[in-house]
């Protein structure tokens, strides 16, 4: 009767610390989901900002750069083929008056994960910088 008491305890121990490491595994994924996705928006802001500092301000607001960003547009969709999110859908959007300077961005990744679509927002202020010489 001992024996199955403590076969019985340690079967509990042992179903615990299976269901800590499988949290623990799920837990890892989604905060390795919301690295890439981070990334996969610097990368765009940064292309935002370069565009910014070579065109100014009135070409990174232009419809034609962005109306595919998947795509056709003007973001370079080669930089992001080795983003490992499900579904990714990647937008930039200016929220403010898109004549301002500095000029408000907003870009905006959304992925599938397994319990469902989450969404990672990035926000910056660019301004042309203009190098003194």
């Amino acid at each position: 009767m001992e024996v199955l008491l403590a076969l019985f305890i340690f079967a509990i121990i042992l179903v615990s610390v299976a269901s800590a490491f499988n949290f623990g595994a799920a837990m890892n994924a989604v905060a390795r989901n919301k690295i890439l996705a981070t990334n996969d928006a610097k990368k765009i802001m940064e292309q935002v900002r370069m565009i910014a500092d070579s065109l100014g301000l009135a070409a990174v607001t232009d419809a034609d750069y962005w109306e595919n960003v998947n795509g056709t547009g003007w973001l370079q969709t080669e930089t992001f083929s080795s983003s490992a999110l499900n579904d990714i859908d990647m937008s930039v959007s200016f929220p403010d008056n898109p004549t301002e300077d500095p000029l408000h961005v907003l870009v905006t990744i959304s992925w599938t994960e397994k319990n469902g679509a989450k969404t990672y927002q990035l926000h910056n202020k660019i301004t042309r910088r203009v190098l003194l010489s």
